[in-house]
């Protein structure tokens, strides 16, 4: 039990941090997102119930989700193309998000937790110089300004590699499928961010959604016999 509630709130913290990431980032803009990525990650890398109840609550916590990033209930796509691309856009990302957790559950059954993190800041160092190189922004790396230094190192330092780590801390205490609805508190973190950091307004609908995902999420990390979870 007392291995649950650990991994479980692990993975809750590391992805309350991760949604400090957008007001962090808003310091780099100037720099192309592959020249942020590399070096936020090299400067990591150096410092180193039943199925179907577990289901339901799945798609509730889903729907909650829905309405915590909608206030209006609509997905806007009549404003240009650029709108439509960027909802494909990040459709895939959360279903590449979402493969990279099951991946990262399975390798973690041989490796620790603090070699994981290594491993994929180690990776990614190569391949985001490579889409650098690729992009024609090679020169850019070494253009990083004083400011922009701090930044990254926040970066690193909460939604990078200490967020990283504390969420494979968690997710090797618990199963991917738990870890996927726990980490639905990103959405609810971030517009609360905006709420009281960004001077954001919420409607009513994100106000019932963030209550119903925080009490589902609550649900499932104290119902541990819970078939898939």
């Amino acid at each position: 039990m007392r291995q649950i509630y650990l991994g479980s709130g692990a993975v809750a913290l590391a992805a309350i941090l991760w949604s400090i990431d957008g007001l962090l980032r808003r310091a780099l803009f100037s720099l192309p997102p592959s020249v942020v990525v590399f070096w936020e990650h090299a400067f990591g890398f150096l410092i180193l119930l039943p199925f179907i109840i577990f289901f339901t609550f799945a798609v509730l916590a889903l729907v909650a989700a829905y309405f915590v990033s909608f206030p209006d209930l609509k997905v806007n796509l009549e404003t240009d193309a650029g709108t439509l691309a960027a909802a494909l856009l990040a459709i895939g990302a959360a279903v590449s998000w979402g493969i990279s957790t099951a991946l990262s559950k399975y390798a973690l059954k041989n490796v620790s937790s603090f070699h994981a993190t290594a491993a994929r800041f180690g990776l990614t160092i190569f391949f985001a110089f490579l889409v650098t190189l690729f992009l024609g922004k090679g020169i850019e790396i070494t253009e990083v300004s004083a400011v922009q230094w701090k930044y990254i190192a926040a970066i690193t330092f909460s939604t990078g590699l200490v967020a990283l780590f504390i969420y494979y801390f968690g997710l090797k205490r618990i199963l991917a499928s738990r870890s996927t609805i726990i980490e639905l508190i990103w959405p609810v973190s971030a517009i609360f961010i905006g709420y009281f950091f960004l001077g954001e307004s919420l409607s009513i609908t994100q106000w019932l959604g963030s209550i119903a995902l925080v009490a589902i999420i609550l649900f499932i990390i104290k119902n541990p016999r819970l078939k898939r979870g």
